[in-house]
């Protein structure tokens, strides 16, 4: 008797390890992330989207690291005094117009040239990474209400949302750091401001972000010479 107790205590450890093993597993083919080289696995999570999404804010060092702000199309970060019309790389001096990203030029995707990811020493070798469109952001915004990712606002020392996709076992980290005007840092600690690569629809002067607190997320418009974090993306 004792030796039958003892056998099915035994099957019944093994079935707890089994079902133990089997939540943990990933349940996502992750050959194209294991496919990059080991220094940019390093930088990024595969959450299962058309991008590679990278881990940290540009020029962070860390996951939790606010990193730098950037007005849009420019690739430098500046004082915060100088987050303005009157300091934006392609304004017109004293008229309201733009030299580049404007109504003539058709311009609505930020080149190269002017992504400061693309243009980055971090991440500007592979060529492959440079900042989101609005289409991307959508696309991560969208999956938090798919039930195969995980939105968890983080409210300890450093405030953010951490967005995991529960297949891969990946996730990312968004802090909320603020943005810049010529007024100074606004909502850091409330609000996570991240710039994309495209152009608000008929108006040259602003252009989409993402924009997350502790009730949501969503893409809205700003002017191109606030300052926002940057969060890189890298093509699949």
């Amino acid at each position: 008797m004792k030796k039958i107790i003892t056998i099915l205590a035994i099957a019944a450890v093994a079935a707890l390890a089994f079902v133990s093993c089997k939540k943990d597993k990933v349940d996502y083919d992750l050959s194209a992330y294991n496919a990059l080289g080991e220094e940019e696995r390093a930088f990024c999570a595969e959450l299962g989207l058309s991008v590679f999404w990278g881990t940290r804010n540009l020029e962070a060092n860390t996951p939790t690291q606010y990193g730098e702000y950037y007005a849009w199309a420019e690739t430098e970060p500046k004082e915060e005094q100088l987050y303005n019309w009157d300091h934006y790389l392609y304004s017109i001096i004293g008229e309201i117009g733009f030299y580049k990203y404007n109504s003539t030029d058709g311009l609505t995707t930020l080149e190269a040239e002017d992504d400061a990811v693309y243009r980055s020493i971090y991440f500007g070798m592979s060529k492959n990474w440079r900042m989101p469109t609005a289409a991307e952001i959508d696309e991560l915004i969208a999956t938090k209400t798919n039930p195969d990712y995980k939105w968890e606002w983080k409210d300890g020392d450093v405030k953010g949302y951490e967005i995991t996709f529960l297949k891969s076992k990946h996730s990312i980290f968004l802090p909320a750091a603020g943005g810049i005007t010529d007024g100074g840092n606004l909502q850091a600690g409330r609000v996570g401001l991240y710039w994309s690569s495209s152009l608000k629809e008929g108006d040259v002067e602003g252009a989409y972000h993402l924009r997350i607190d502790a009730k949501e997320a969503k893409k809205v418009r700003a002017s191109r010479c606030v300052g926002f974090s940057i969060r890189p993306v890298r093509a699949r």
